[in-house]
């Protein structure tokens, strides 16, 4: 796996350089230490971590916390970082222990809104930060707020050549994702920033002192517009103060650190493994020990925490990682630039960081966070709002409690309980655990299930044998909330990987507060049936549906597990489908569906929404497994890294355009035959996979129109009775092997013509 490893790590590498620098200049704090805190959580985490595939760093989570320690330690004179390493050492130490005496558990208790509620907070206040630094004016602002306010007179006061490289920066951020080309994505956007942005800095050198029209003054590109970063990494060294110990801001300073430098570890492990391929799960209180450590012996030297990095994981996931390794090597990649690259590094304009700070902090707290969340229910968007306003206002731990408590008194109000009886059904949850035939287990749970019933939850499922199957009732349970429903789809999905069947019942006799299957489900209250509104392309594909006689359904549908035995899914969690169109063919013995999907790549701060179309052709006849696309540059590097690309010297054309990979090259060869090559050199493919029995056709990263739709039906239909004809008639690249096994009641005259 190393060469994979390797390739990934490159990758990795030429994101963590101007993410590593950019989140220290966005926290105060020398730009070195972004880069030693990279280069420690490489080189020394992958030893001591449980995570196969997360990539350690500096994350841009704890920006606010250390610009909010940074004025809190700073002495008369404005020296402060010091003191703040010192901060960073005791939080570090808190983490080990943490993660040795395995509380890590208890970041499951807080609610889902709350915590991302927070990361919102974080985003605005990163975005109002490095807004001014982009627009190249100074922010004088003593509060979050205040930042934000004074982003209108810094568009007024702005440096058109700043601006300039800024609008720029953010403009390869926004288009990178739509660029359909896996060579480009090689190199990640915040890297093609530091590309463009120093040549275009050093030209903009000549428009110095040049007056811009309507300006009345001029404007230039000086050295304080740039980067200032040492000759080399040991002189970025500073040593920790420990004389501040005893101050109370010292201690908060300190508790900030750990609660959101751990909540990200730990919410980034979890969207890491979902991520994984191969659904490998880590050791969440091992993973807290090792960052801890790592955290300890950054800050010893100048360097920032260390926390699993979700951007730079996802990046290793798309790349092709395949073990730990990449984690290392990235670092060695890193630490190596850093050491040739030093004098072009120095040429790197603050606006460019700032840029990839403004479209970061935007992410997290953009109009689609919104809509998301209240997707989930409104009372979600209440707490999630509460969190981000408290935050802003109050500070991050403050903003954390009184989200907590705002979750509690929605579910009081929703309940409708006296105070006695609510504390008693949500402090101590009636959860039975029974043992029936067969090897099932029946779970029932009474009362209030949320968030604070799932440390107790959590202890019983792990006390059952792997190979039994659980089902779990909530038919008494007067309220369910979202933060328990996403632990436990989460812990089903783990479950059923091992074979066995973990069911939920009982909640169909409640109602919810959204169409999201996740939403805060009531007991008390009686359904109400909601009416769907089509829009202009769902009443279209309704009609095409009416006109050939297929099925159509609009809803939406959360629970697309069955999509995740193809390989294109096992590294891109999947969102929601909706929009089915579905028929049987009885003439070729065949089930066929198409629908919308909307997937993710990456996750939290690294996801990338797309939407596809994608049609689902059931075969009545077992076929290789295979993965098929159009081949680029990037796949020629991979196949260097793994040897798993399948050519066919007779079909030089069709080898160069396509990749073809899949665990059994001998039956894929026989099943490519020179007819069904020939078909695909006429047809255009974005992505094509068999996982055996189903073929998985996906449309470009957009939905179809009503027409293509049918175009795509029509494509799959004959691609479908080409592979089946390619079977019947069988052979190799030129049938010498023989023909392969089909149930004769499949060949009827329709089929023999073709």
């Amino acid at each position: 796996n190393w060469k994979s490893d390797l390739v990934a790590g490159i990758s990795v590498s030429l994101i963590a350089l101007p993410l590593g620098l950019g989140i220290a200049i966005g926290a105060g704090v020398p730009p070195m230490s972004g880069i030693i805190a990279s280069v420690i959580g490489g080189i020394f985490t992958t030893f001591f971590r449980s995570s196969y595939l997360g990539i350690n760093g500096p994350p841009a989570g704890l920006i606010v916390v250390i610009l909010a320690a940074n004025a809190a330690l700073a002495d008369p004179d404005g020296t402060s970082w010091p003191y703040v390493l010192a901060a960073f050492v005791v939080a570090g130490i808190l983490q080990v222990a943490i993660g040795l005496l395995k509380w890590g558990k208890l970041g499951d208790l807080l609610p889902s809104s709350v915590i991302h509620g927070m990361l919102a907070a974080i985003g605005v206040i990163i975005l109002g930060k490095q807004a001014h630094v982009a627009l190249g004016v100074s922010s004088s602002a003593q509060n979050a707020f205040g930042v934000l306010l004074e982003i209108p007179h810094s568009l007024i006061n702005l440096n058109p050549l700043i601006t300039i490289i800024a609008v720029v920066s953010i403009g390869i951020l926004i288009v990178y994702p739509k660029i359909n080309n896996k060579t480009i994505h090689l190199i990640p956007a915040p890297m093609w920033v530091l590309i463009f942005s120093i040549p275009l800095a050093f030209g903009l050198k000549y428009l110095n002192n040049f007056t811009f029209l309507g300006f009345n003054q001029t404007f230039e590109i000086g050295k304080e517009s740039l980067i200032n970063i040492p000759n080399n990494l040991i002189d970025g060294f500073v040593f920790p103060n420990f004389s501040k110990i005893n101050l109370p801001e010292f201690w908060i300073s300190v508790f900030s650190i750990l609660l959101v430098g751990s909540l990200i570890n730990l919410i980034s492990s979890k969207a890491v493994d979902k991520l994984d391929p191969h659904k490998r799960s880590t050791d969440l209180n091992k993973d807290l020990s090792a960052v801890g450590l790592s955290t300890i012996l950054s800050a010893l030297i100048g360097g920032l925490p260390i926390t699993t990095v979700i951007v730079r994981s996802s990046v290793n996931v798309q790349n092709g990682a395949k073990t730990k390794w990449s984690n290392f090597f990235h670092s060695i990649i890193l630490l190596v630039m850093v050491v040739f690259l030093t004098p072009v590094l120095k040429e790197l304009p603050l606006a460019a960081l700032a840029a990839i700070l403004v479209f970061t902090g935007f992410k997290l707290a953009s109009p689609k966070v919104f809509k998301e969340t209240y997707q989930k229910g409104p009372e979600q968007l209440i707490i999630f709002s509460v969190t981000l306003v408290m935050a802003l206002v109050l500070g991050i731990l403050w903003g954390v409690f009184l989200g907590v408590i705002t979750t509690l008194v929605v579910h009081f109000v929703n309940a409708k309980l006296d105070i006695s009886l609510f504390s008693k059904y949500t402090y101590n949850p009636t959860i039975k655990v029974m043992k029936e035939k067969r090897g099932k287990y029946f779970i029932n749970i009474k009362g209030i299930a949320n968030f604070v019933s799932i440390l107790k939850l959590k202890s019983m499922l792990e006390d059952i044998p792997p190979k039994n199957d659980i089902v779990i009732g909530f038919s008494h349970a007067l309220l369910v909330d979202f933060t328990l429903l996403e632990f436990i789809y989460d812990y089903a999905e783990k479950w059923k990987q091992n074979g066995r069947n973990f069911d939920i019942i009982g909640l169909s006799l409640h109602y919810r507060t959204s169409e999201h299957p996740m939403s805060l489900h009531l007991l008390s209250k009686k359904f109400k049936k909601r009416i769907a509104r089509l829009t202009t392309r769902q009443k279209d594909l309704k009609l095409i549906c009416e006109t050939y006689d297929w099925e159509f359904n609009p809803a939406n549908n959360w629970k697309m597990f069955h999509l995740n035995h193809f390989q294109f899914f096992k590294s891109r969690p999947i969102e929601n489908g909706n929009n089915f169109i579905s028929a049987y063919l009885d003439d070729w013995n065949m089930y066929w569906e198409i629908f919308d999907i909307t997937y993710d790549e990456g996750a939290l701060l690294g996801r990338n929404v797309y939407h596809t179309t994608a049609h689902l052709i059931h075969l009545p006849i077992e076929i290789p497994a295979f993965v098929m696309e159009k081949e680029e540059l990037f796949d020629r590097i991979m196949d260097f890294s793994e040897h798993d690309d399948i050519d066919f010297k007779e079909f030089k054309a069709f080898s160069d355009k396509f990749v073809l990979k899949g665990p059994d090259e001998k039956a894929i060869r026989k099943l490519f035959t020179s007819s069904l090559i020939k078909f695909f050199d006429k047809n255009k493919i974005f992505h094509l996979e068999s996982n055996g029995k189903t073929l998985l056709l996906l449309n470009r990263n957009r939905f179809a129109s009503p027409i293509e739709v049918i175009k795509l039906h029509q494509f799959g239909k004959k691609l479908a009775i080409k592979i089946l004809s390619s079977c019947y008639l069988g052979g190799g690249q030129d049938g010498e092997n023989g023909p392969v096994e089909i149930p004769m009641d499949l060949l009827d005259n329709k089929f023999k013509k073709n």
